[in-house]
């Protein structure tokens, strides 16, 4: 699940995992999400398709394809987060 907030900020989790902040930008077509972990941005790309967005991993293609399954204005809840 993700929040997207202002300023490009995004909180990101996996359903029951802790809570991570970071920041969105557009690099060469592709929105990339950086944590500020050790790990490289995690870039994909999107799709606007007639049953909602496709998501397409391109740090490594061919490996991982997301659906939208829910927008909502809930907010993510988060115990650890901070802001």
């Amino acid at each position: 699940m993700e929040w997207y907030r202002s300023n490009r900020r995004v909180t990101w989790a996996f359903t029951g995992e802790d809570c991570q902040d970071g920041v969105w930008y557009e690099e060469a077509g592709n929105i990339c999400f950086d944590y500020g972990d050790d790990l490289s941005p995690q870039c994909w790309r999107f799709y606007d398709e007639p049953g909602g967005l496709r998501a397409e991993f391109m740090n490594e293609p061919g490996t991982t394809v997301l659906y939208e399954a829910l927008d909502t204005e809930d907010q993510l809840i988060c115990p650890n987060m901070s802001s």
